[in-house]
């Protein structure tokens, strides 16, 4: 195979000059059922995907009114649509009847356990505030009785490490969550409070 080959092989993807639509608008609810399952339900291990239906403005605004999941097969990897020709032509004949129409197709993104780069969710951020919002809280009162009481002054990175290991003991002490190491909390603490 020549260099020309190769190339003549590779896909290029140009930029878009004009977007299809400027705007996309979901209604909260359909939005909300379908990441609470992923998230709740699939701790966003698995690909999940769905057809939007809703309706287009003149402008372009697309406005998303529910989201249609066909039968699936999700995995970390990848997402295998078992499609029913039938089912979806009733899916877009009800649809059609309410005056929307599909309007796109939505898919999650996997969260590896065994990957350092992911998302939070706003419980597992709020989960994960408070309990090291209360450890800093605690560890500052006590650093200053041991100023106060014994003339002792706490540098600022033993305090930290110290808010660390308290958050880790607070955690582990009333953990429904299972066993942990303290490296897994301070390097993961996502996947302790899931």
């Amino acid at each position: 195979m020549t260099m020309d080959d190769l190339i003549a092989k590779q896909m290029r993807v140009t930029r878009q000059e004009n977007a299809h639509c400027e705007l996309v608008s979901f209604d909260r609810d359909a939005a909300n059922a379908f990441q609470h399952y992923v998230n709740e339900s699939l701790a966003f291990a698995v690909k999940r995907g769905g057809f939007m239906y809703g309706t287009v403005s003149d402008v372009g605004k697309v406005e998303v009114n529910f989201i249609y999941e066909p039968p699936q097969v999700g995995m970390e990897e990848r997402l295998m649509l078992m499609r029913d020709s039938d089912e979806e032509k009733v899916v877009d004949a009800i649809v059609a009847g309410s005056g929307m129409r599909r309007v796109g197709f939505i898919f999650t993104q996997t969260i590896g356990q065994n990957k350092k780069d992911y998302t939070m969710s706003n419980l597992e951020v709020a989960r994960v505030s408070f309990v090291i919002f209360a450890a800093t809280m605690w560890s500052i009162w006590l650093s200053r009785n041991e100023l106060i009481f014994r003339g002792e002054n706490i540098l600022e990175q033993k305090l930290v490490s110290l808010i660390r290991i308290r958050s880790f003991e607070w955690v582990r002490f009333r953990s429904k969550w299972g066993e942990f190491s303290f490296e897994q909390w301070d390097c993961n603490a996502r996947n302790i409070l899931r």
